[in-house]
């Protein structure tokens, strides 16, 4: 993660968090071995997972940073992901 994202996403966690939000991180973007990497995988690890989840009564919002210079595009995972969310009725 690009370092203007990455604190783009910080911020958001703290304010969220400040005003009693309950969100999570999936950490996607972590390096891992080979090993490491068929283990997660097969314990459900997807790539295009969004960055965060946010969790509300009753709805979850699924929310992907980019760098807020505006130069950031969604993979064709994330774009598959955003729309097997939107699909299942969540943001």
């Amino acid at each position: 993660m690009f370092h203007g994202e990455s604190n783009f996403q910080q911020a958001a966690v703290r304010m969220l968090r400040t005003n009693g939000y309950f969100c999570f991180s999936v950490p996607n973007g972590t390096k891992l071995s080979q090993t490491q990497a068929r283990i997660a995988k097969a314990e459900g690890l997807l790539k295009g997972v969004s960055d965060l989840i946010i969790l509300l009564p009753q709805e979850a919002i699924f929310v992907e940073f980019k760098n807020p210079n505006g130069r950031g595009w969604l993979s064709p995972e994330q774009k598959a992901f955003e729309k097997e969310v939107k699909g299942l009725g969540y943001r």
